[in-house]
């Protein structure tokens, strides 16, 4: 099997990283090379951050894990290296490793956000439904209620969303690489 180099940059203000596969292997060429047949799974995350999107890869194996990520624009050169890379990778690891179980979304730390910034808003919603039922509000009592009202169930429904406590919803590489060519393809 020949071996496939993808060349990227982390970010702007980093220096591109060239990362080799070769159907069994994944190295960096700095930190030695990973067997595909040792990654126990990970997570991939694709989220947007202003004007590009911060996707990351993070692979778990028998000695570690290792993080690879790409901040860039949609249409940018170092993303779309690292899209190929990643669909590379997954088709590898689910001839290699169809067991492997990846998590998609953000990390623990955005559902523990997701959760306070919901249970804030559910807060504030109730004191703004409270007092418009009191009467604290003079003119705008009612338009408190309703404000209150979709605030707190908008809170309810993002702090549900976050759900920490909830076993993430994982995919094999194969359904992991399926949902992101199609994702891929479309149009932005």
């Amino acid at each position: 099997m020949s071996c496939l180099n993808y060349t990227f940059r982390p970010s702007q203000n980093r220096a591109a990283q060239t990362w080799s596969l070769d159907g069994q292997f994944l190295s960096d060429g700095t930190s030695g090379e990973i067997r595909l047949e040792h990654i126990r799974g990970g997570s991939f995350s694709d989220l947007p951050s202003g004007p590009h999107w911060v996707s990351c890869l993070v692979l778990d194996h028998a000695r570690g894990s290792v993080k690879i990520s790409c901040r860039d624009s949609v249409g940018g050169a170092s993303r779309r290296e690292y899209m190929a890379m990643v669909v590379a990778l997954l088709g590898d690891l689910a001839a290699v490793r169809p067991d492997a179980a990846f998590r998609s979304g953000g990390g623990r730390l955005m559902t523990y956000g997701l959760v306070a910034v919901g249970a804030a808003l559910a807060l504030v919603g109730g004191y703004a439904v409270a007092g418009g039922a009191f009467g604290l509000f003079d003119e705008g009592s009612q338009f408190a209620i309703y404000i209150g009202a979709l605030s707190s169930t908008f809170g309810l429904f993002l702090g549900w969303t976050g759900s920490p406590w909830m076993k993430p919803t994982t995919r094999t590489p194969g359904d992991l690489l399926d949902w992101l060519q199609t994702w891929l393809e479309r149009p932005v």
